[in-house]
């Protein structure tokens, strides 16, 4: 225990964050590439419905829209939470900012809500410039419904939905 507990605090917590999310990320990339159309996804969600098909596909507009119309974008939930159990030198309770995907629930990104005199929408920019959002869809609560966010994510050629 001991021998662990010294390495492990000698680790630079916030770059083995870096490091274990890049991998996960590429991970949850390499599994989706791999997964036909139709297959059921890894993450054990039996039962969830494909939204990506045209809901009549014999009706008249089926030539008109494709049944594939954003079937290769992934969301991403953008979402604050704070760490249970985990306090400051100050006492104050541990905020964290965290980007998961929407069809594996994994965790791609979080960074550090400082303290309780800042909030979610200054971190933003710190989460969303550390992540690859090219045919992500980000999604958020109406706190992050803000003209910043909004360009921050469409220049790095990511979709959003707030509110």
């Amino acid at each position: 225990y001991a021998t662990i507990r010294r390495a492990t605090m000698a680790v630079d917590a916030d770059e083995l964050d870096r490091i274990v999310n890049t991998w996960a990320v590429q991970q949850a990339d390499r599994r989706g590439r791999t997964r036909s159309r139709g297959e059921e996804p890894t993450t054990g969600a039996a039962g969830i419905e494909d939204d990506t098909t045209d809901p009549d596909p014999t009706g008249p507009d089926r030539k008109d829209h494709g049944n594939t119309l954003g079937a290769d974008l992934v969301g991403v939930a953008v979402d604050g939470k704070a760490v249970r159990g985990a306090r400051r030198d100050d006492g104050t309770q541990v905020q964290l900012l965290a980007a998961l995907r929407h069809d594996t629930g994994m965790v791609i990104g979080q960074a550090n809500v400082e303290n309780d005199k800042t909030n979610e929408i200054v971190t933003f920019p710190a989460l969303i410039g550390q992540l690859d959002l090219t045919d992500r869809v980000v999604t958020a609560d109406a706190m992050h419904t803000q003209k910043n966010a909004a360009t921050l994510v469409a220049g790095k050629d990511g979709h959003y939905i707030f509110g």
